[in-house]
């Protein structure tokens, strides 16, 4: 289960809280083993982010974690595609919108804990 934690200092609607998470959701299956039925997705909006010494840009910090490495070039692709659809649904500047992917290679869900082999 991947798990999408997506910041803010803009305020959303519930509306765009909705179609952002559902066409991320539509992206994720460009990872391998990774769908929409399995992706969580948190959406925090409205928060005081510092960049660029100033509260003044309109900005946004996406973090996925996943369970196992997946290959760059998939990791890659699904950023790009990422920052596009939060620039288009955010009104915000692709430059002004930042990634990190961590790759779990321990991951507990479904009641037990797995480990990557």
């Amino acid at each position: 289960m991947p798990f999408l934690a997506i910041k803010t200092n803009k305020v959303l609607t519930p509306e765009q809280k909705e179609r952002l998470a559902d066409r991320i959701g539509e992206l994720v299956s460009i990872i391998p083993n990774k769908r929409k039925e399995i992706l969580m997705v948190d959406v925090e909006d409205g928060h005081t982010i510092y960049f660029r010494g100033t509260i003044n840009h309109d900005c946004a910090l996406a973090a996925l974690s996943c369970y196992q490495a997946a290959p760059h070039e998939k990791n890659r692709e699904f950023t790009e595609k990422m920052m596009n659809v939060i620039s288009e649904e955010l009104e915000i500047p692709v430059p002004e919108i930042y990634v990190t992917i961590m790759e779990m290679p321990v991951w507990g869900s479904g009641g037990t804990l797995k480990k990557a082999p």
